[in-house]
């Protein structure tokens, strides 16, 4: 029997149905892109990823639904925006793991003390050059009992105290209660946060040592100070940098040890006060 062209049209209807139905199917079923539901903005360093929409907090850029060019490029490697420390107030409200993957949100460092520094993406710690390590359950409960004990501590000091000494107690919650409106501490800690978050780490430093010079216990301005001083070290050791190519030997050796005294811990700061010793000029003999 021979085919008739309209037999063989129908065939080939069917067949397109087919994979129109197939493709279909499987664009319905497709995996989820992870960064599919995530917002984007271009930076001088990269691609800047958010879980919602608004401005990122270093370029100020708009952060928008990400374009199928940038979640390629994120695929590929592309997001190269150096981390950026955090500054983590409430530990048990904080999103420490990406609601969509489950992955790490936070990296964080440790120093030899046992204190936390955390950031927010993956690279290498500005102070030490050390990789940040990713967020894991077992340290966020590690961090939140070390919170927890350092209030219990500065709690059972201040029972101490106040056991020891109950007329001095009374008197100094006298003389708190008088000086109220003018002394709100929670709203100065309040205000360093800002300060802290805007850039002003200085500013933050200094009304931290308000605070504490009034009440010394105060755990949020005992760390926020502890942040700040790290990042005016690295900003002395950046102008320190500047200095020394510029030929300001003096200038520069004043900036290392003044980052030094600010955070021992800065490598770079102790690399620099050398590299400017040695191009100090010596007097002749």
């Amino acid at each position: 029997m021979t085919r008739t062209p309209l037999r063989g049209a129908a065939r080939f209807v069917v067949i397109v149905a087919l994979l129109v139905l197939v493709s279909s199917l499987w664009y319905c079923h497709r995996p989820a892109d992870p960064y599919a539901k995530k917002y984007c903005a271009d930076t001088p360093e990269g691609i800047s990823v958010s879980d919602s929409a608004g401005q990122d907090p270093v370029y100020g850029t708009q952060f928008k639904p990400c374009s199928a060019g940038q979640i390629e490029l994120l695929h590929n490697g592309g997001n190269q925006v150096a981390p950026r420390e955090l500054r983590i107030s409430n530990l048990a409200r904080y999103p420490w793991f990406d609601s969509v993957t489950g992955g790490p949100r936070v990296w964080y460092a440790q120093d030899a003390n046992g204190h936390y520094r955390f950031f927010n993406r993956a690279g290498v710690d500005p102070t030490t050059g050390h990789a940040l390590q990713p967020i894991t359950e077992d340290v966020v409960r590690q961090v939140m009992q070390q919170q927890a004990s350092s209030r219990h501590t500065a709690d059972a000091r201040h029972t101490a105290d106040t056991a020891k000494a109950p007329e001095a107690a009374s008197q100094a919650a006298d003389a708190a209660a008088k000086s109220a409106d003018a002394f709100d501490a929670q709203e100065l800690v309040k205000q360093a946060q800002g300060q802290f978050d805007s850039g002003d780490y200085k500013g933050a430093k200094e009304t931290c040592e308000r605070v504490l010079s009034k009440t010394p216990g105060n755990s949020d301005c005992v760390t926020l100070r502890q942040h700040a001083s790290v990042k005016l070290a690295q900003q002395l050791v950046t102008k320190g940098q500047s200095q020394l190519e510029q030929g300001q030997v003096d200038e520069a050796m004043w900036s290392a040890d003044e980052a030094m005294k600010l955070d021992p811990t800065n490598r770079n700061a102790a690399k620099l006060k050398l590299l400017a010793l040695k191009l100090k000029p010596r007097a002749p003999n």
